[in-house]
């Protein structure tokens, strides 16, 4: 058995199933092992400007379970509304940014914020995340419709111990769709952080 295991390894947070279409529903990521030596600080520069702006406005966060890395799937009633996307936008799309102003050492117990935006193109995005001091680690989600229910358009890959975070889009995001953003800390000093969507 010893053998198996290390030949296959185990399964990481990307492996895990996107919740049902039941806004009940939790969505649950088996995030960063604390005993893996910390990644090397690579920043990722901030693009010169956007198609469209958003700063983070309190109150803004979403029921976590305590303990946990979970939450329910959007809709969410408390999320910024960072309105629509410019028709036609290229490049830098959307920049979301704010604080985490409190940190529950791996678990999604301290601050966490949630964003919402509509986009009128179908796109396929790629998504960037950094935060200010670069150390410890952020995670972020961002959920879109698609097959009848939200699912995550980055997978797990914006919630891993990156320093910092990028992930491309698993799915093109429908014209006329509204997607919502969470980001939470879960290791780390408190912070702040820069959220964005490039096309490439």
């Amino acid at each position: 058995m010893l053998v198996t295991l290390l030949l296959w390894g185990c399964p990481g947070a990307d492996e895990l199933a996107d919740p049902g279409d039941d806004d009940s529903s939790v969505d649950e990521v088996d995030d960063d092992d604390s005993s893996e030596e910390p990644p090397v600080p690579v920043d990722i520069p901030l693009p010169s400007s956007f198609a469209l702006t958003c700063a983070e406005a309190e109150p803004n966060d979403i029921d976590v379970s305590p303990g946990e890395t979970q939450h329910p799937v959007p809709p969410w009633e408390s999320a910024n509304d960072c309105g629509q996307l410019p028709d036609d936008a290229t490049g830098a799309l959307l920049h979301v940014s704010g604080s985490i102003s409190s940190i529950v050492w791996y678990s999604w117990d301290g601050d966490n914020d949630a964003y919402r935006f509509t986009t009128p193109d179908a796109i396929e995005p790629r998504g960037v995340l950094r935060w200010d001091p670069l150390q410890g680690d952020l995670d972020a989600q961002l959920w879109c419709p698609y097959g009848g229910t939200h699912q995550k358009l980055f997978d797990g890959r914006l919630a891993t111990a990156a320093l910092a975070e990028t992930a491309e889009a698993t799915f093109v995001v429908e014209a006329g769709t509204t997607c919502w953003l969470f980001v939470v800390g879960y290791s780390g000093l408190i912070a702040d952080y820069d959220f964005w969507l490039e096309l490439p």
